[in-house]
């Protein structure tokens, strides 16, 4: 069993997911950046990265009115104020104050050494729609830099060319592709670029999560059942591309959701 501080770790890694989805549904601000840093660096180094100075995403919440879901705002919150130094939790206080937003009472040092106990994971589930987004951006983290290698080495330098070509009328006009222009990419370069790399299994993978993505998008509603097949879906993609790190936390999600169901 997972410690306290595994748990508010882990805890950590959520909700700093959780203010990137919001943000993007609530503000639409897509932090792609902010993603990949928590991707490669995990929530709380993530945090310690952006907290010397104002983010390009702390700005841009600032335009919107939504600092309260700024990486500042959420370590002055309980219980992750224990995982940051008083330093730390100045500097976010400080600039808060700076901008004209109230922050929280600070927290006395009792309450630091002795966090609120962390919710068991099957008590804490997420929405399932939350989950599918969050299991999406991983995919689509995780696919970039295989996508892009496999492109340049077929097409060389044209390769962003035609993998804009590939995406007219899909999200993904700059480089940085989100997922439905990925899953677009793959297949529709299967044969020229992808089939030598990944099998008919892994197309089948690409085209569900495609459909899932869409249904997603399209605001439709998920059941514990289609959440659970699209993770398992998202894990055998990665799997396959030999991203480990992004299917591990695939595979984390998928046990939060079948936790909470026992």
């Amino acid at each position: 069993m997972a410690s306290d501080d595994t748990r508010l770790r882990q805890g950590f890694d959520e909700a700093m997911l959780q203010i990137y989805n919001r943000a993007r549904s609530e503000c639409k601000y897509n932090a792609t950046r902010f993603l990949r840093m928590l991707h490669e660096h995990g929530g709380i180094e993530t945090a310690r990265r952006l907290l010397p100075s104002i983010s390009d995403g702390y700005a841009e919440l600032w335009k919107r009115g939504r600092l309260d879901l700024t990486v500042e705002a959420l370590i002055l919150v309980e219980p992750w104020v224990a995982l940051f130094s008083e330093s730390e939790r100045q500097t976010a206080r400080n600039r808060l104050v700076d901008s004209g937003y109230s922050v929280p009472m600070a927290t006395n040092s009792a309450q630091v050494a002795n966090p609120p106990p962390i919710p068991a994971e099957r008590e804490s589930k997420a929405p399932v729609r939350d989950v599918v987004g969050t299991a999406l951006d991983l995919v689509a983290s995780a696919l970039r830099p295989f996508v892009e290698r496999r492109m340049h080495h077929v097409h060389g330098d044209r390769w962003l060319d035609i993998a804009r070509a590939s995406v007219r009328g899909t999200r993904g006009e700059t480089q940085d592709f989100d997922a439905a222009a990925l899953f677009a990419i793959i297949q529709n370069n299967w044969q020229s670029v992808f089939r030598s790399d990944l099998d008919q299994a892994a197309r089948a993978y690409v085209s569900e999560l495609r459909e899932t993505r869409n249904r997603w998008a399209h605001q439709e509603s998920f059941t514990d059942d289609d959440t659970l097949r699209a993770l398992d879906t998202s894990y055998r993609l990665l799997r396959a591309v030999s991203a480990t790190d992004a299917s591990d936390k695939i595979a984390g999600l998928k046990r939060q959701i079948v936790g909470s169901r026992g």
